[in-house]
């Protein structure tokens, strides 16, 4: 199991496949974190802008940064954004 986290405030998420069928959800537990059992959920999350606990505790504090163009919410000041593709730089 993979201990993981998003911006701050995420209950949870919900999965979905490619054509948009719900396939399940995760609710992040008491601490914020969502235990994921998947590896290729996993992959998907970092894609999304999550990030391993236990590699990255330490920013369980940050608040998210939000897409200029789309809304998504980062845990990184710079990224270009998974959803719509803007790249994205809240580091002034």
């Amino acid at each position: 199991m993979t201990k993981m986290f998003g911006s701050e405030g995420v209950k949870a998420i919900d999965i979905s496949a490619p054509n948009g069928d719900k396939l399940g959800s995760i609710a992040a537990d008491k601490n914020g974190f969502l235990n994921v059992e998947d590896k290729a959920t996993v992959q998907a999350l970092k894609a999304e802008g999550f990030a391993v606990a236990g590699l990255y505790s330490g920013l369980s504090h940050v608040k998210g940064n939000n897409c200029t163009g789309c809304g998504f919410s980062s845990v990184f000041k710079v990224f270009d954004c998974p959803k719509c593709g803007v790249k994205n730089d809240h580091s002034n």
